[in-house]
């Protein structure tokens, strides 16, 4: 989290540096036109009346030329007062005024200095001043302008490719989670169902065997009762967690209903404390807010910890509890157990983790504080997950 916080403050560091420097020299380039135009149009005024050669001329162009850079010099020296850069609003408006004031007001002294308007008409002077004033002005303005819609295009694009690496992301970690299930299903089929099978055709043999060879009739029944029992438990038990892996019983229903499920399949020597709050009822049940694929990734996150605190923290009491805030739906689950290890290993939890933060969600597993065991906790903004479309 800390490493996190802290790639963001330097981010926004480099934007603001960014910014700043943008914004500065597109004001020293338009400044710096504008006191190239007015330096030749200021000379071509001048001797408009009168001839002069032209080392006359280039030297009353120079002297403007210095004059008018040395009033952009100071522009920009205050301008590199940090504070100064990211101010807004009318705070914006009186900055720009200030640095047309300072960068006027050091042109026209210098060219005082220089003697460029020692000859120039009385209102001479304050018309260039209040000149220099407006075009400076105007210069640090459409800066500002240049540089925020510069500063805007550069997050738009951070945010683009931000928004297609989460959802390259999600995309993995979507497959990596249908692989997974597609392994534990193979291994199911491949391990009990596979080997219930064989055994049962064994039996079936055995069985043909005994009546073939004329033995037992009442025998024979029994090992018929007792595959057909072989054959039930196979069916509801080994074929239904096939099938759980795959897509679990309710959830066409709702996530309400698809947990409440889940809670029954819990061994009866397990107390469960289930909470589910009015809103999720009626964001789940009424107003179908949650898609499909939202309340299949609730509840991976509510079998795996139920899981988890049964089969590491040997648990004997779980809480449950379903919660709706500020557009997110919460899960806590929290067990009796043993606790968490020194390092524990979140495994299949890590993976629904990182897919939950992929959809702007959280998961975190910690010490709990209720129940003595360990508490998972997650949250899924239900509008950032609605581009979600997988099904595990």
């Amino acid at each position: 989290m800390t490493s996190d916080a802290q790639r963001r403050d330097a981010r926004a560091a480099k934007e603001r540096l960014s910014f700043a420097r943008t914004l500065r020299a597109a004001s020293a380039i338009i400044a710096a036109f504008f006191v190239l135009g007015d330096a030749l149009q200021s000379t071509l005024v001048h001797f408009s009346d009168f001839p002069a050669p032209l080392s006359v001329i280039g030297w009353y162009l120079l002297r403007r030329l210095i004059a008018g850079i040395a009033g952009l010099v100071a522009l920009m020296l205050v301008f590199a007062i940090p504070r100064l850069v990211f101010l807004r609003g009318p705070s914006a408006i009186l900055r720009n005024i200030g640095l047309g004031v300072v960068g006027s007001s050091v042109w026209i002294l210098l060219e005082y200095a220089l003697g460029v308007l020692i000859v120039a008409p009385p209102t001479a002077p304050v018309i260039e001043f209040l000149l220099g004033v407006f075009a400076d002005a105007l210069a640090v303005t459409f800066a500002g302008m240049l540089s925020t819609t510069s500063r805007r295009l550069r997050e738009e694009r951070v945010r683009s490719v931000s928004h297609e690496a989460r959802a390259t992301a999600a995309l993995a970690a979507m497959q990596s989670e249908e692989l997974r299930v597609r392994r534990d299903v193979a291994e199911g089929l491949h391990g009990s169902v596979q080997q219930r099978l064989v055994l049962v055709g064994a039996r079936i043999d055995q069985v043909v065997r005994q009546i073939t060879e004329g033995g037992s009739r009442n025998g024979a029944v029994a090992d018929l009762f007792a595959l057909r029992g072989d054959l039930d438990q196979l069916r509801q038990v080994d074929v239904r967690e096939m099938s759980q892996m795959l897509y679990p019983d309710g959830l066409e229903v709702g996530l309400v209903q698809a947990v409440r499920i889940m809670v029954r399949r819990v061994p009866s020597t397990i107390l469960v404390d289930l909470s589910i709050a009015p809103a999720v009822n009626e964001i789940d049940t009424y107003a179908r807010v949650m898609t499909e694929p939202q309340r299949l990734n609730l509840i991976r996150i509510i079998e795996e910890g139920v899981s988890n605190a049964l089969r590491h923290g040997h648990a004997s009491k779980l809480r449950v509890a379903l919660g709706y805030a500020d557009g997110a739906v919460t899960i806590e689950v929290e067990d009796d157990g043993t606790g968490l290890p020194a390092e524990p290993h979140l495994n299949g939890l890590g993976l629904l983790g990182h897919r939950l933060d992929m959809l702007g969600g959280h998961l975190e597993l910690r010490q709990g504080e209720t129940l003595g065991g360990a508490l998972l906790t997650a949250e899924l903004p239900l509008d950032a997950a609605k581009t979600d479309q997988s099904e595990g």
